[in-house]
């Protein structure tokens, strides 16, 4: 049975370790940041969207936020955190290579999701890449190929240690 196209965004699947927790951030001035976007931190010390090749990833948020909103944004943004997206398609070989976002402009307007995934043109070992593939998701007719839900953890991470690890 093939895979089914249907973006989510990147949620967390599980944590290394410890508990899971996000922490607060300020938003970039006139950013709307949907749940499950990754996300930059800026010069300034505010986040906004990450766009493919953006360089260092900062994490994930947790919930939406929209512009004029007093509330802080809340960000996954321990390294050892995993996350389960879509990728444009997926093998088995890719296991321990490095991804970059495959950015999509959409939003879910029934969930207020973010629709990006990951870019699977990508996969490499270049430790500048933002997430580390861990392997295809534990889920019910997941399969290897285009649409897949993949784990990954993050790489090239603004909370990490040196600029990513490389992949095999």
């Amino acid at each position: 049975m093939a895979n089914v196209n249907n973006k989510f965004g990147f949620r967390l699947s599980r944590k290394r370790g410890k508990c899971v927790e996000s922490n607060p951030y300020t938003a970039a001035a006139g950013a709307d940041i949907p749940e499950g976007s990754p996300v930059k931190l800026q010069a300034d010390g505010t986040v906004a969207v990450y766009a493919a090749a953006d360089g260092k990833i900062l994490g994930v948020a947790a919930a939406t936020w929209k512009d004029g909103s007093i509330h802080p944004v809340f960000v996954y943004d321990d390294p050892e955190s995993v996350f389960e997206g879509q990728a444009t398609t997926f093998a088995a070989a890719d296991v321990g290579q490095n991804v970059d976002v495959a950015a999509s402009p959409t939003t879910d307007p029934s969930t207020g999701r973010s629709g990006d995934g990951f870019d699977g043109a990508t996969y490499a070992s270049t430790a500048a890449l933002p997430f580390k593939v861990l392997g295809l998701s534990d889920r019910d007719g997941n399969e290897v190929g285009a649409f897949a839900k993949i784990d990954c953890k993050l790489n090239n991470s603004v909370k990490g240690s040196g600029d990513g690890s490389t992949g095999v």
